[in-house]
């Protein structure tokens, strides 16, 4: 069995379940810093409606209560008195909401009248002399590569959801609150790299012709970039070329889930496929995937300091 942390073990029990008081107590000051951020996050998502030209449909609405389900595990664990699994609970809850609300950020980037950098993007990549079009052209004569690299491309989603989930059922509380942590950091710092830096994709400047999903992200890029009035639909395709949130947000998920021992080498190897497709499938720039990386290491290094502030906090003398 792994160690436990410090901040795990404000939460794990002496002699059976603990007490709703101590659970709360361990996790306090994060579940209030999730509630000051999403109410941040909040007036960010009317400011984005208000004065940027964004509508959210009312039928929209109904994305936005993916974190319900939550608040009724949340409920009845608290009514049965199943405190550790309530906590268990909490985490994703948070990761939910702030799924959701960190979109937002992202969509009033997208309005930057900015020029686009793809041709910029496309000459940092010649200098590094890793360029799609090679990459393309070496991938060809293999079609099972190309279709095992397509399929992990989108491994993304269902890494992230096993990320958010199984480490706080794990009761490996820490890594479950440094992935929100994270990601939020790496949503807050990305967002206005890609306001300064937009672009397209590689299919832009290099001339091959686009997945179709490729396209549909273009278009809807591109109309973004008009300001005309955008109706919101929270599962459309990301249109976010640099930094590559597609490598950060495997790179993020698989940290959270090394904290699981078993996890280790399966979540790194799909995080590792994840990162080199977003090349072989021309989705992204080079640099889109080293800056990702980057990014990655910087939001890491946030929520390893954030834990340790929230340890710190936790352990100071609360009298004189």
């Amino acid at each position: 069995m792994g160690t436990v942390t410090n901040s795990e073990a404000a939460v794990l029990p002496i002699a059976g379940d603990r007490s709703a008081q101590d659970i709360s107590y361990g996790n306090r000051f994060f579940h209030r810093c999730m509630a000051v951020l999403s109410a941040f996050l909040l007036l960010v998502a009317i400011a984005c409606v208000a004065f940027f030209g964004y509508r959210l449909p009312f039928s929209q609405l109904a994305s936005c209560a993916s974190f319900l389900p939550f608040i009724g595990a949340i409920l009845y664990c608290q009514w049965a008195r199943r405190y550790r699994l309530m906590q268990a609970c909490t985490l994703p809850f948070w990761a939910s909401v702030l799924s959701t609300l960190l979109k937002f950020p992202l969509y009033i980037a997208a309005r930057s009248h900015i020029a686009l950098k793809d041709d910029a993007l496309a000459h940092i990549d010649r200098i590094l002399r890793i360029e799609v079009p090679p990459i393309l052209h070496a991938m060809a004569p293999h079609p099972w590569v190309r279709a095992v690299l397509a399929i992990s491309y989108d491994m993304l989603f269902p890494l992230m959801i096993v990320a958010a989930i199984l480490p706080a059922l794990r009761f490996r509380f820490s890594a479950a609150k440094e992935l929100i942590v994270a990601i939020t950091f790496a949503t807050l710092v990305g967002a206005p790299l890609f306001a300064l830096w937009p672009a397209i994709g590689p299919w832009a400047v290099y001339g091959y012709p686009p997945l179709p999903l490729q396209a549909q992200t273009e278009a809807l890029f591109l109309s973004l970039r008009t300001g005309g009035v955008h109706f919101i639909d929270l599962n459309e395709p990301g249109f976010v070329c640099f930094p590559s949130f597609h490598v950060l947000l495997a790179i993020l998920s698989a940290v959270a889930l090394c904290s699981i021992k078993p996890m280790r080498i399966p979540a790194i190897v799909v995080a590792a496929l994840i990162t080199v497709s977003t090349l072989t499938t021309g989705w992204h720039y080079a640099a889109d995937v080293i800056g990702g990386l980057i990014l990655a290491a910087l939001s890491v290094a946030a929520s390893k300091a954030f834990s340790r502030w929230e340890t710190a906090r936790r352990n100071r003398p609360s009298g004189p």
